[in-house]
C-alpha cells in the first residue's frame, strides 16, 4: 500500500512536470509570435502577448506583454473589408462616415464612432474599378470608376441610390467641395488628354493634350490632386507635374528641380497639395518625398527621415490637436507602413509610423481629427490615429490563431 501511494504521488508529479513544461513551451511560443507581430499587427500581438502570460507567467511571456505596453500604440482596427485592392477611401465632412472602393468595383460604406471604430453599413457595386471617392458636403458620395462616368450616390438610403451620373469618362478625382473634377480623356486620334472641370457637365473647362498616346500615358500616371481651396490641379506624368491654373498650363520637371537626388528609373509615384499656399509633396518611385514650391524657386526639400519604400499615395489634411493646428500629410507605401509627417512649409518631419497593414498599403485619407483610414493590397481597410492616442478597439482571430483561445 505505501509503494502504491508514492508512486502514484510520483506519477501525480510527472504529469503535472509534464503540464507545466508544455504549458511553458506553448507560453514561449505564443510570446515569440507576439514578437514577430508587434510592428504590423498589434491587436494579434497584444491578444498572444497576453495568452502567453495566462499559459505561464514565464520570463518571455512578461517581456512579450511589457514591449506591447511600452510599443507607441496607433491602431483602431483593421477590417476584411474587400475581395479585391482597395484603390479609394474617403470621408465625409461631419466625419460619420467613411467609404472605400476595391479595383472589383465594390463601395462599402462604413458609420464610423467618436473613438475611430467602423462598423459596415451597407455595399453596392459600380460595374468598375473604382479610382477615388469624394463626399460633399450634404454627404452625397462622388464615384469615380474606370471607363465611366462620374457618379453621385445617395448613401443615406437603404439601399444606397445614384442620384446623378455624368457624362464625360475618364475623371479620376475631384476638389474637396466636389464641384470640379480632374482627369485623363484620349482623343479622337488616341492621344491623351488632361481635363479639368465639373464632373457632371457635358464638357470639361480645361483640357490640354499631352502629346503621348493614351494607353502610354496611363501606364506612368499618379492619380490628380487638388489644392485645399481647388484652384489648382495637377497630375504627375514620369518625371514631369502637369498644372492647371485657370486655363493656364505648367510644367514642373523633376530633373530641372535642385535637391533631388537623382537615381536610375527616377519617376512620380504620387502627388498631393499641403497647405494653403499651393505647396506640393511629391513622391518618387525610389522611394523620397520631397516638398516643393510649384511657382517657387526650382528646389525641393526631402522630408526628414527619407522614406525607404516607395510612397504609393498621398493625403493631406489642415488637423487640430489640443488646440494646435498642423498641417499632417500621410504616405501610404508598398512596404505597407503608413507614414504621417507634420509639415511647417517647405520643412517636415515624421510624426508616426502606422503598421497595421500586412499587406502593401495603396491609399489612405486623412480625417481633421487625426484619424488615418487606409487600404491594402489584401482589400483590408485600416483604421490609425495620427496622434498616436488610439487604443485597441475591435480584437480579430483568425483559423490560424482560433485554437489558442477560449
Amino acid at each position: 500500500a505505501i509503494f502504491a501511494t508514492i508512486s502514484r504521488f510520483e506519477a501525480v508529479e510527472q504529469r503535472e512536470e509534464a503540464e507545466r513544461q508544455r504549458d511553458a513551451a506553448l507560453s514561449g511560443a505564443l510570446a515569440a509570435q507576439s514578437e514577430s507581430r508587434l510592428a504590423r499587427q498589434p491587436d494579434f500581438a497584444a491578444l498572444l502577448a497576453l495568452e502567453s502570460y495566462r499559459t505561464a507567467p514565464t520570463v518571455d511571456a512578461l517581456g512579450a506583454l511589457l514591449n506591447v505596453v511600452d510599443t507607441s500604440t496607433t491602431f483602431v482596427q483593421r477590417v476584411d473589408a474587400h475581395e479585391a485592392p482597395i484603390d479609394a477611401v474617403a470621408r465625409s465632412a461631419d466625419g460619420s462616415l467613411a467609404a472605400s472602393g476595391d479595383r472589383s468595383g465594390g463601395v462599402v460604406i462604413w458609420d464610423v464612432a467618436d473613438d475611430g471604430v467602423v462598423e459596415g453599413r451597407s455595399e453596392f457595386d459600380v460595374g468598375s474599378a473604382v479610382l477615388a471617392l469624394t463626399f460633399d458636403e450634404s454627404g452625397m458620395l462622388t464615384v469615380f470608376s474606370d471607363g465611366q462616368p462620374a457618379q453621385v450616390w445617395d448613401v443615406s438610403a437603404e439601399p444606397a441610390v445614384i442620384v446623378e451620373e455624368g457624362v464625360v469618362p475618364g475623371y479620376a478625382a475631384s476638389s474637396p467641395d466636389g464641384l470640379t473634377a480632374a482627369g485623363l480623356v484620349p482623343a479622337l486620334d488616341g492621344e491623351a488628354v488632361f481635363v479639368v472641370g465639373d464632373p457632371l457637365a457635358d464638357e470639361p473647362d480645361f483640357a490640354q493634350p499631352l502629346g503621348v498616346a493614351y494607353d502610354e500615358f496611363v501606364e506612368g500616371i499618379t492619380m490628380p490632386a487638388f489644392s485645399p481651396d481647388g484652384s489648382l490641379a495637377a497630375i504627375g506624368v514620369d518625371t514631369e507635374v502637369l498644372v492647371a491654373l485657370d486655363g493656364d498650363f505648367q510644367v514642373l520637371d523633376l530633373v530641372d528641380l535642385d535637391g533631388i537626388e537623382a537615381a536610375d528609373g527616377l519617376a512620380l509615384s504620387s502627388l498631393e497639395f499641403v497647405g494653403d499656399e499651393g505647396m506640393m509633396a511629391l513622391g518618387v518611385e525610389e522611394g523620397h518625398i520631397y516638398l516643393v514650391d510649384p511657382f517657387g524657386d526650382g528646389v525641393a526639400h526631402p522630408l526628414t527621415p527619407l522614406t525607404s519604400s516607395e510612397p504609393r499615395s498621398m493625403s493631406a489634411i489642415t488637423a487640430v490637436e489640443d488646440g494646435e493646428t498642423f498641417e499632417l500629410l500621410g504616405s501610404a507605401h508598398d512596404n505597407g507602413e503608413v507614414k504621417v509627417w507634420v509639415v511647417d512649409g517647405l520643412d517636415g518631419s515624421e510624426s508616426q509610423t502606422l503598421r497595421g497593414h500586412t499587406e502593401e498599403g495603396i491609399t489612405g485619407t486623412l480625417s481633421p481629427e487625426g484619424l488615418v483610414f487606409s487600404g491594402d493590397w489584401d482589400g483590408d481597410l485600416v483604421v490609425s490615429d495620427a496622434f498616436g492616442l488610439a487604443q485597441i478597439g475591435v480584437p480579430l482571430v483568425t483559423e490560424e490563431f482560433l485554437p489558442l483561445h477560449q
